[in-house]
């Protein structure tokens, strides 16, 4: 016998994630979401489903499947903030008419962590060798685990003792033969001075703009 379309809808429903939501993931990373909604014991496909940051819609989805008398989502992916530090997003289903039935609201609460990307910094096209308390040019490059556009970015390389000898601006577009290795500078002069008699650290130091947070 078929669920009672009315008793359903005022059934108590329940929001849930089919997998759970990782306990840390990159700042500005998509997170992949599929939710189900149980309680009804009837077909609600078409419903929403939204996913809300503060007071701000950020992802909706919608009910496809209803099986082991729960409907469900596709999985679908929502970006996560671009800051560094906890976060959380409230999944609601919620209150809606479906096939000319009212059903009242559920949500669920889900939180996270996101942090920095990290990033890794490649040297090349360094002389050798090089007169004393001369000046040569090298080739710095920088790519972030999330494939992130790092142009803009600051490098600056510094001495043993942390004195600054050199800097670059990362170019905008990433090196040739490449998916998102950043070089510095701009493609005419991609080189940084530093002095010859010096032993060097390079680090990048500033990401430029909104782009997303990096370590």
């Amino acid at each position: 016998m078929s669920a009672d379309p009315q008793a359903a809808a005022r059934a108590a429903l329940s929001v849930e994630l089919a997998e759970p939501i990782p306990p840390e993931v990159p700042v500005g990373a998509d997170v992949v979401l599929q939710v189900r909604v149980s309680g009804a014991s009837c077909d609600l496909s078409g419903g929403r489903i939204e996913v809300v940051a503060g007071e701000e819609i950020v992802a909706t989805a919608q009910l496809i499947a209803f099986r082991d008398n729960f409907n469900e989502t596709a999985a679908f992916k929502v970006t996560a903030p671009v800051g560094v530090g906890a976060f959380s997003w409230t999944i609601r289903f919620p209150p809606q008419e479906i096939g000319g039935i009212a059903y009242e609201g559920s949500a669920l609460l889900v939180s996270s962590q996101t942090r920095p990307h990290q990033t890794s910094l490649a040297v090349w096209s360094v002389p050798s060798p090089v007169r004393m308390a001369g000046c040569f040019a090298v080739t710095v490059g920088a790519k972030s685990s999330g494939a992130c556009a790092l142009g803009g970015a600051r490098i600056e390389i510094r001495d043993e003792t942390g004195a600054p000898a050199g800097r670059g601006i990362l170019g905008d577009t990433p090196w040739p033969r490449t998916d998102a290795l950043y070089s510095g500078f701009e493609p005419a002069s991609r080189t940084v001075e530093i002095a010859a008699d010096v032993s060097v650290q390079f680090e990048l130091t500033r990401r430029p703009k909104e782009l997303t947070a990096w370590d």
